[in-house]
């Protein structure tokens, strides 16, 4: 009786390890592309290489708060319109 009470608590019904290929959807985080995890990435290997940043978005910053900007300007963001802007507030102080 105490085994079969136990049995649904042991750890093999909840094992995170990642087995056999990744799910299609699945997009390493450090080089951008599918087809393999984070842990088996290639650019891990090879430090030369720097990883591209992610382009943040300016979710929940209202229009009339941003000012546009050059795609390299240093806190650029893209907007819901596919501009670069920065917050009106970060472009009084550069």
């Amino acid at each position: 009786m105490m085994s079969q009470s136990n049995s649904e608590y042991d750890p093999i019904h909840y094992s995170k390890k990642a087995i056999g290929p990744p799910p299609a959807h699945y997009t390493c985080y450090r080089c951008g592309k599918n087809g393999h995890y984070i842990k088996h990435c290639p650019m891990q290997m090879d430090k030369s290489v720097e990883a591209p940043k992610p382009i943040r978005t300016s979710k929940g910053i209202p229009q009339s708060f941003m000012v546009k900007a050059e795609p390299g300007t240093k806190g650029a963001m893209l907007t819901s319109t596919g501009e670069y802007a920065i917050p009106a507030i970060d472009a009084v102080i550069v």
